[in-house]
């Protein structure tokens, strides 16, 4: 195996990576587990409720967010206005209390939530991906607008079904209380491992019970794949109290906007929204470095022993910054995370933070310093692209993943070349082929939803010919029209769910053309 740098800027560039296409983004790669998966029993904890008081009864009104000034500081200027125009989204209000052996949660969430379909609604579904990830969601009660619930676990118990005793008229709103522990797995489960307490770090990732999307396809209420990444969500505002040991350190998506101590317990509060779910990851190890850039306050958290790499991921995390708010548009927040964290995958995205795999920040015995840095550079980058693919412009990530999955892949490759050189840029870009060359180039259509892939074409096709489609499309349409689609596309889709064919139109209206071949060469399945 041969290996040789490429020096330029400053910088060594790690060719053999790019070349082999072990440049692994997390968010996939690694087959699904789902092992038997032992949970153990968890501490009793206290119960967060003493009392149930009554939810407002149906209205006509739709309930809005009333107090802007919890999630304003989270938003950069330019963001601001967006609360204005987002006052009925989906409204998650959440309790957490930890439990010390970080074995159980006890949780409270009152989800204030108003139908915004053409439809009334006569059922709520929710994703249980704790369920699908080796821990256990038990319900203690469910109240709509503060009377019991009609209710059932579906789908191996991954979704939670709600009946409504009454249509929800389309304009109005309702109130849903859950009550509810969470057995948190000690063995890693799901397709990633990212869910549960491992090396230290209690990682919570999707755990708690998520309003599934309805469009024009209805409810998306499937059972987890095990290939590709969970979720899809609408843009909503989280409000979360957590209540845990004082000996942990707590990252999350949002802004802390409230800590106490009391005793041998610690409470923060945190605010995010827009954002299309919430993170939270605790540990009594993580040591942090941070760097202010604008308006943003960019944080890398690690271990003691990987300082060096929590630098590493620093400064790749100001660049992406820098240079993705320059072309795709604004930032949204005003912080950003980057976490060591356990996973088995090399990183994943949440909004206002990404986990970056443990093993990338791994030394080099001789010199002290972090063994692959390039690799954990390349991670970073891709993980920080997705605050605008996935979170800011959402997509459905389960039937349409490269809208978010070769799209940072593509913008990882804008990175490079900007950062450094057209040269490195151009080297980056042979990672795609490497990938693409584990199936022999095989035309596998880049659009299909992750059902249609298996453990060995998904990540070939959406990682490696994927972006070299979005490399064509720019060929297409020259480099300073396609700069300006990328601009007007972040612009006109943002806190909304953008689809492929939203994707191709637009792309046409910029460049006055006809893009149907280009489209079906790359993109659809033609029967």
């Amino acid at each position: 195996m041969n290996s040789f740098f490429y020096k330029g800027s400053g910088v060594n560039v790690l060719v053999l990576v790019i070349l082999l296409g072990f440049v692994l983004t997390g968010c996939n790669f690694l087959p699904a587990l789902n092992p038997s998966v032992e949970t153990g029993t968890p501490s009793p904890v206290p119960s967060l409720i003493t009392q149930t008081a009554p939810n407002p009864a149906l209205t006509k009104e739709p309930l809005v967010l009333e107090d802007f000034d919890l999630f304003q500081p989270g938003l950069v200027k330019s963001q601001h206005l967006i609360l204005e125009k987002l006052k009925t989204a989906n409204q998650y209000d959440l309790k957490l209390f930890v439990a010390t052996d970080r074995k159980s949660i006890n949780v409270e969430q009152v989800l204030r939530m108003n139908n915004q379909e053409n439809i009334p609604l006569m059922d709520l579904y929710f994703h249980l991906f704790a369920n699908y990830s080796g821990g256990k969601i038990v319900f203690s009660q469910i109240l709509i607008n503060g009377q019991e619930a009609n209710y059932q676990l579906e789908a191996e118990d991954t979704i939670l079904h709600i009946k409504l005793v009454e249509p929800l008229p389309v304009g109005e709103s309702l109130v849903v209380t859950m009550l509810f522990d969470i057995q948190i797995p000690t063995v890693m489960g799901g397709n990633y491992g990212i869910f549960g307490y491992f090396d230290s770090v209690l990682v919570l990732d999707t755990f708690y019970p998520m309003l599934a999307v309805y469009d024009a396809d209805g409810w998306h209420n499937q059972k987890p794949d095990p290939v590709g990444d969970l979720s899809y969500t609408d843009a909503s505002f989280y409000l979360v109290s957590v209540d845990f040991p004082a000996e942990l350190v707590a990252v999350s998506s949002g802004l802390e906007i409230e800590n106490s101590a009391a005793g041998d317990r610690t409470r923060s509060v945190f605010a995010i929204g827009p954002a299309r779910d919430f993170y939270l990851a605790l540990s009594e190890d993580y040591i942090k470095v941070s760097e202010q850039v604008g308006e943003v306050l960019v944080n890398s958290y690690a271990r003691p022993s990987e300082e060096d790499g929590a630098n590493i991921a620093l400064d790749a995390a100001v660049h992406a910054l820098n240079i993705f708010s320059s072309y795709f548009g604004d930032y949204p927040y005003t912080e950003l995370d980057v976490i060591s964290s356990p996973m088995q995958a090399m990183g994943i995205e949440y909004p206002g933070i990404v986990g970056i795999g443990i093993n990338l920040y791994e030394l080099d015995q001789k010199t002290g310093r972090t063994l692959n840095p390039d690799i954990l550079e390349s991670v970073v980058v891709h993980e920080v692209a997705h605050q605008w693919f996935y979170n800011l412009v959402g997509n459905d990530q389960v039937n349409e993943p490269w809208l978010d999955e070769s799209v940072s892949q593509f913008a990882t490759g804008i990175y490079y070349e900007e950062r450094y050189s057209a040269t490195v840029g151009e080297q980056y870009r042979t990672s795609w082929m490497g990938r693409w060359n584990r199936i022999q180039q095989e035309k596998i259509p880049i659009g299909l939803p992750v059902s249609a892939y298996d453990a060995k074409t998904y990540s070939p096709i959406i990682y490696g010919r994927g972006p070299y489609f979005l490399f064509e499309l720019e060929k297409t349409l020259g480099s300073d029209l396609n700069a300006q689609f990328w601009k007007k596309y972040v612009a006109k889709n943002q806190w909304q769910n953008s689809t492929t064919s939203a994707f191709q139109k637009l792309a046409e209206e910029e460049c006055g053309c006809q893009l149907g071949d280009l489209f079906i060469d790359w993109v659809y399945e033609v029967e």
